[in-house]
C-alpha cells in the first residue's frame, strides 16, 4: 500500500464506491455463493477462489518467497476474490494476487 497523504483525492465518490460495492455484491450472488468472501470456508475457497494460470505462479511465488501459511494463503485467496468481484473478473488474476498481497500486515 502506498503512503497517503493530507492532500490526497480519492478517485472514486462515495455514491461511486457505494455503486461498485453492491455490483459486487450482486457478482457474487450470480456464482451462487451466499456467504461473503471474508467468511467462506476452506472447502468454499477450493470453489469460489479460482486462479488463472498466471495468478497461480504469481501466488506459488509469494508462497515460497513470503513462507506463506496455510491461514495467510486463504487470506490472500479471499482478499484476491474479493478485489476480483469488484473487477467483475470471473477468475482470480494475477493483479488481483498482487494488490491483496500488498495489503498484507507484515
Amino acid at each position: 500500500m502506498q503512503n497517503v497523504k493530507s492532500d490526497d483525492k480519492s478517485s472514486f465518490t462515495s455514491k461511486e464506491l457505494h455503486r461498485k460495492v453492491v455490483e459486487a455484491h450482486i457478482f457474487r450472488n450470480k456464482r451462487g455463493q451466499e456467504r461473503s468472501n471474508a467468511k467462506l470456508k476452506d472447502s468454499e475457497i477450493e470453489i469460489y477462489c479460482i486462479l488463472n494460470n498466471e495468478a497461480k505462479e504469481t501466488l506459488d511465488m509469494a508462497i515460497e518467497r513470503f513462507r506463506l501459511s496455510f491461514r495467510s494463503i486463504n487470506k490472500v485467496l479471499k482478499v484476491s476474490r474479493t478485489i476480483a468481484d469488484l473487477d467483475k473478473s470471473k477468475d482470480i488474476a494475477k493483479n488481483h494476487i498482487l494488490e491483496a498481497l500488498s495489503y498484507r500486515r507484515r
